[in-house]
């Protein structure tokens, strides 16, 4: 295996300008789906009266069905949705759209696993997730086979993301064949993330640019591509604690510094064969 590591080229993110004012009424402008606005409207209001903590445990549908006086219903900002700090589950609710779910920016877990899709639910949406600052878990439904451009963007709690079924602290994405551009840059917390194994899913792995940049923690990942068309500039950028990369063999050269500024925290990059018991003793220091 001959790796050919190329310049670096910068990728730009979007979600960064996604913002809500602070007198800025809750409405479908911020979340589409009028199941889920009703829904957040009586989020945003517990947190306004310091009730959130009420409400652990319980599902969207349940929350709906109780909670239906004046106070919890009526009109509410949007900042208080934004400053939501419990967990989410959305339990069996039929969703129409997804547009402003990650508007609960706060919360601690999402949960969407057994949510309903009328129109069907393949991806993680461009932006939709990104600056969940302190979310920790996200599950969504077994349907998704894509994660969108910038999608996580700078959610730097992120340990745990499962699609169907999953484990505690890993990023799941053996359903997923394509990763899109910065989807999980700036991923802080991050130690684990998986792939599933090359010729296991019929479309090969595709990792947009800066798709795991700046994700610190993670310390080692296999990479199942063997396209290097597939393998995005800058995957990899400024992982500084990332010391074991397992490679297919059939990959020929790595493109745009996938690994620029990685391993910086630790002796370099050790690369190996995915398969093989040998360890290369070729490094990016």
């Amino acid at each position: 295996m001959q790796v050919t590591v190329s310049p670096a080229h910068e990728a730009s993110a979007a979600s960064k300008d996604s913002t809500m004012g602070n007198n800025e009424i809750l409405s479908e402008k911020h979340v589409k789906d009028p199941k889920v606005l009703q829904f957040y409207t009586i989020l945003a209001n517990v947190q306004d009266l310091g009730e959130s903590a009420d409400l652990k445990g319980k599902t969207a549908e349940q929350i709906l069905a109780t909670y239906t006086d004046d106070k919890y219903t009526k009109p509410a900002y949007g900042s208080y949705l934004t400053e939501y700090d419990g967990e989410i589950d959305f339990g069996t609710m039929e969703i129409n759209y997804i547009d402003g779910i990650g508007w609960a920016r706060s919360a601690t877990k999402i949960d969407l696993s057994n949510a309903t899709f009328k129109s069907g639910f393949t991806k993680g949406p461009d932006n939709e997730f990104a600056l969940c600052t302190k979310l920790e878990t996200i599950l969504l439904p077994e349907t998704i086979t894509e994660i969108g451009n910038n999608a996580f963007e700078s959610c730097q709690a992120l340990t745990t993301l499962s699609i169907g079924t999953g484990e505690d602290g890993v990023v799941d994405l053996t359903n997923v064949d394509t990763v899109g551009a910065s989807a999980f840059s700036v991923c802080s917390s991050i130690t684990t993330v998986k792939f599933s194994p090359l010729g296991t899913r019929s479309t090969e792995l595709k990792l947009g640019e800066k798709a795991f940049a700046n994700c610190s923690k993670i310390s080692e990942i296999e990479i199942p591509i063997e396209t290097a068309a597939n393998l995005g500039a800058n995957a990899f950028e400024n992982c500084a604690a990332l010391e074991s990369v397992g490679l297919q063999d059939d990959l020929v050269y790595i493109n745009n510094a996938v690994f620029q500024g990685a391993g910086t925290t630790s002796f370099g990059v050790k690369f190996y064969i995915i398969g093989s018991s040998d360890i290369s003793e070729s490094r990016i220091v």
